[in-house]
């Protein structure tokens, strides 16, 4: 196992054992660890996990109006890290939707272009807060739909 899927396994396994101590009222216990938790999962673009994070700092810190700079720190990470997984389950979804049926089709249909093209507009501008597999998810559907709308000029080249 190499140290990413180290970090990323450790992570879930972290979140379940501060959910316990949250339930048992001990929640301060791991919140000094949780912002470098956070801060690895974000670069790494691990976005559910950031989200985990975000939103447990947010609930933590929005028991003391003391800290509602963190408290709304937290939250607008909290919010656009769960963005960012709506996008990934999107994108999941459009691959399993399209990329199938169109490969074993010789020339979709209108309105199937036509729903990938919206889905691809969606998905598009978070190309680039994505980790490798929906990265590459991304690429498919966009240059599938550029190859099919005979818009060459859009297709991404993957890197």
């Amino acid at each position: 196992m190499n140290d990413t899927q180290k970090f990323y396994a450790d992570s879930w396994q972290f979140l379940a054992k501060a959910q316990i101590l949250a339930m048992q009222g001990k929640r301060a216990m791991v919140i000094d660890e949780m912002p470098r938790y956070l801060k690895q999962a974000m670069r790494l673009q691990f976005n559910s996990l950031a989200y985990h994070f975000a939103s447990y700092l947010h609930y933590f810190y929005s028991s003391y109006p003391s800290e509602k700079a963190k408290m709304e720190k937290y939250l607008k990470l909290r919010e656009k890290y769960h963005d960012l997984c709506s996008i990934e389950e999107i994108t999941q979804i459009a691959y399993l939707r399209f990329i199938g049926p169109i490969n074993s089709t010789r020339a979709p249909s209108q309105e199937t272009l036509q729903e990938l093209s919206q889905v691809c507009n969606t998905i598009e501008p978070y190309l680039s807060h994505m980790n490798a597999p929906i990265s590459q998810s991304i690429y498919t559907l966009l240059n599938v739909e550029a190859f099919y709308t005979n818009q060459l000029d859009r297709q991404v080249l993957y890197c």
